[in-house]
């Protein structure tokens, strides 16, 4: 399987944004394959989001992959 584009599939993820805008504590809660998980975790760790104006929070995000 192209790890660049996965086939059909899907991943549930939560994880922190911390108060300065970081990624934190990423965990897959439920995924169709390893390979989608790992995908999710390369586009989640990419994010570089500004300080939150509340401080840190907890999201949960859902992707689906066609």
């Amino acid at each position: 399987m192209d790890l660049r584009r996965p086939a059909r599939g899907f991943v549930r993820v939560r994880f922190e944004i911390d108060s300065s805008g970081s990624v934190q504590k990423f965990r897959v809660l439920e995924a169709s394959s390893d390979v989608h998980a790992r995908k999710a975790e390369e586009i989640v760790s990419g994010l570089r989001a500004p300080p939150p104006p509340g401080g840190g929070f907890v999201a949960e995000q859902s992707f689906n992959f066609r």
